[in-house]
């Protein structure tokens, strides 16, 4: 049995940072969720479909660190690519092309074969009837907002807009993480504490909230309110993945715990080392994580 799959597409990212254009390198929820929980010890997978001009090798990294990548599936579309451009924290994103969206049949057969499952994403390719097939597996499951409430035109460009069936979505799932301006688009609020209670009131146990350098905030169903503190940073080489590093961290501490507070600030130690690394080279051992965690638990 897996500990956590991550569902959603790979991505192939274009980065631009402050003018400075990187090598294409490997990105998408599925890639830092599975990888740091990974170092944690999870025996993670993925869910993914990709194209034919997805190279093979880009799923070496996966085999070595011991994740299941047999639910990854080469179609006939394009792989998800898309173009980020960083000015210091601010980023700006443009898709340059969309994968085949997940579909209910494509993680049926996780039933009763995970412990966890994270729907991460990224270009509104996971639907309400594949969020409805992923609650049947009775395990805990973590959606991050972001390919919820993405609006795509046609030039690639990408806006915010209210996904008509959010509350539907929320309601089937049991944690809830956004970033401060995708919470504010799905619950009309403004406010850390605002929209993580109004996630809450959607039907979600857990809603988290994240605000970039600034740390994080959590409402749960039982009434618990946390503000988490960002872990001192030694350098800044690369926020790409943050988020979704912090998500697989969170989930997999989460459901072997139940500890809220615990699971957010192992994420956050996890993170820490994340941006202080480039693309997929961010990634610290268990030990690692935890000794830097130690100063604030």
């Amino acid at each position: 049995m897996l500990d956590l799959v991550v569902v959603g597409h790979f991505s192939i990212d274009y980065v631009e940072r402050d003018g400075k254009a990187f090598p294409p390198s490997l990105g998408g929820t599925v890639t830092f969720s599975s990888l740091a929980a990974a170092s944690l010890g999870a025996k993670a997978g993925i869910v993914s479909k990709v194209g034919p001009d997805f190279r093979d090798e880009h799923l070496l990294i996966f085999a070595r660190n011991g994740i299941d990548i047999s639910y990854v599936r080469k179609v006939k579309s394009a792989t998800t690519k898309y173009k980020l451009q960083y000015r210091g924290e601010e980023r700006t994103l443009t898709c340059l092309s969309k994968c085949e969206p997940i579909e209910p049949n494509d993680i049926k057969k996780l039933r009763g074969e995970v412990k966890a499952i994270h729907l991460g994403p990224i270009a509104g390719e996971i639907s309400l009837e594949t969020v409805d097939e992923a609650a049947k597996s009775d395990c805990p499951i973590l959606l991050d907002l972001q390919g919820i409430v993405r609006k795509f035109g046609t030039d690639g460009s990408i806006s915010l807009s209210k996904n008509r069936f959010l509350p539907e979505i929320i309601e089937k799932v049991t944690i809830v993480k956004t970033t401060l301006r995708e919470g504010e688009v799905a619950t009309d609020e403004k406010g850390v504490e605002k929209i993580a209670s109004a996630l809450v009131d959607m039907g979600c146990k857990i809603a988290i909230v994240t605000f970039g350098g600034k740390g994080s905030y959590i409402s749960t169903r039982d009434g618990d309110h946390l503000s988490i503190p960002v872990v001192k940073l030694r350098k800044v080489v690369d926020y790409t993945g943050a988020g979704d590093v912090y998500a697989g961290s969170f989930l997999f501490e989460y459901s072997k715990t139940h500890d809220v507070k615990y699971s957010a600030i192992i994420a956050t130690s996890a993170v820490s080392f994340k941006v202080e690394g480039h693309s997929t080279s961010g990634f610290a051992s268990r030990q690692e994580i935890e000794e830097r965690a130690k100063e604030y638990l």
